[in-house]
Order: C-alpha cells, then structure tokens, then sequence
C-alpha cells in the first residue's frame, strides 16, 4: 500500500489514537538503526511500523510503507482498542525538532507556519507544558510545526532579526520556499494566554495559506537540485540496499554530485550550520 494513504481523511482520524513519531532518517546514527532494524539491516527512504507502546513488539509486518496487513483505518482502530489511552491527550509532549535548521527546512518542504518557542534553558521546559494545550486543539493539531530554542543565534540571523536583550517569546514563522530564511509574522510574549496564541496561529496559517503556492513533492525536489541546495546530516546520504553498512555506490554518487553542485552555487549547508 503506497504511503499515500496517510493523506487519507479517515486514517488521519484513526491516527490520533496513536503516538506517531517520524524519525530522520539522516538526523543521528540512533535513528538510522531504528530505520535498519525495521527493514532487516537495509537502510531506504522510508520505513513504517506499528508498535507496542513499550515500542518492542510490532503489532503490524515492518516495511517500506503502510502495510495491506494494517487493514486501513478500521485496523487503526481495532489495534488502538488494544491498548487503552491512560492519560490526557492534551498534555501529550509538544512535537520538537532537534535543530531550528531542521525545523525551518522541514516546515518549508511540508509547507507549514513554524511555531518557534524561544526561552532561557531554565524555562523551556515549563513553555513546552504550556505548549501542549494549544498543539493537540483541535483547531490546531497537525497544522504547525514546533521548535524550542534556548540559543537565539541560532535563528536570530536566519529569520533576519538583531540581537536584543531577550529573545524569549513566541515566535510565528512563515519558512522561504526551500527552508534556508523565514519571515516572522508575528511575535508573541512567551506567556501569552492560549486562547490570544491560537487566534494568532489561525490567522498566520490562513494568510500563509493564501499566498503559498501548494507544493508537488517530486518538483519541489527537483527544483531544489536544479537551484543546488544541499543540505548536510549527520549520517551520510544514500540507501543502503545490501544492508554492507555503507550507501549503495550509485547511491552515494547522487548525492556527491548534488553536494558538488551545492558548493558551485554557494547553497551548502554544513551539518552544523546556523543557516
């Protein structure tokens, strides 16, 4: 079954009985072995899974998309009858990426408002709480993304704002077409009630709506080959078929050659750029 399906309207609604995690497959060399481990030590593109809330039983066949043996959303649902929610949705942990450049290309590609969340590191942890409420609304839930940061250089020049002497606040993000800049909307003092932040993301995310042009996956990649992005990870681009450990060599040349191109054109990001 082609992963499609998660565009599916009625697999959207069996899925929020789930807890739904999509790792990078590039991000860290944890995250690659649980992509292995899923498709018998080879590394591709994608990989799908239902599991234990223990996260070690699967409860579905392992492969490279959403299998046949699910059963569409009724199967969702009779596997989700299994294992009985025990807490409060609404105070399910706030999705976070584990770099604001990851989180402004990610926001880019799936083209979404990015709600970055800026405080001390001695805060953060509260923001995330409040966070929570306003992320799994239901007039909000799968809309944004989210990021918390308690460094500001790391978006201060990528979102074209001058230091100050506090940065902490909520801040609304519209991303640039391939991720790299993003314009913020607007800004938010980081204990704002819940009901002001989502009448202000409901708002950013129909503007950003209406002069967003929607975005066909195959040709935004394109484009951004053609443009010579790159975009460095922690682990080396390319699939690894044979399960050697190493990517494939044709593989691997893709991707060199994109990198080399990349560098020509001055639209190289190393892994631990600031952007």
């Amino acid at each position: 079954m082609s992963n499609r399906v998660f565009g599916d309207k009625e697999i959207i609604e069996a899925s929020r009985q789930f807890v739904c995690v999509r790792p990078d497959s590039y991000e860290s060399e944890a995250n690659q072995e649980l992509v292995r481990a899923l498709l018998r030590g080879t590394m591709q593109n994608t990989a799908f899974c239902l599991l234990s809330p223990d996260g070690n039983e699967r409860l579905s066949r392992s492969g490279r998309s959403f299998g046949d043996d699910i059963g569409g959303a009724s199967g969702l649902d009779r596997v989700a009858l299994q294992f009985r929610s025990k807490g409060d949705p609404l105070d399910a942990l706030t999705p976070d990426f584990h770099s604001f450049r990851m989180a402004l290309n990610i926001s880019a590609a799936d083209s979404r408002v990015l709600v970055l969340i800026s405080a001390p590191a001695d805060q953060i942890g509260d923001a995330e709480k409040r966070m929570r409420s306003v992320a799994w609304n239901d007039d909000i839930v799968g809309r944004f993304h989210y990021d918390f940061e308690s460094n500001a250089a790391k978006f201060i020049k990528p979102l074209g704002l001058r230091n100050t002497k506090s940065d902490s606040g909520i801040y609304l993000v519209d991303p640039d077409r391939f991720g790299v800049s993003g314009q913020v909307v607007q800004r938010l003092p980081i204990d704002v009630d819940n009901e002001k932040l989502i009448a202000a993301m409901k708002t950013a995310n129909s503007q950003y709506a209406k002069v967003t042009e929607r975005k066909i996956y195959s040709q935004h990649v394109a484009e951004g080959h053609r443009s010579g992005y790159f975009f460095e990870m922690a682990m080396p681009y390319g699939e690894d078929r044979n399960g050697d450990g190493v990517p494939d060599p044709d593989s691997a040349r893709k991707f060199d050659s994109a990198k080399s191109q990349s560098l020509r054109t001055g639209n190289y990001y190393p892994d631990n750029s600031e952007l």
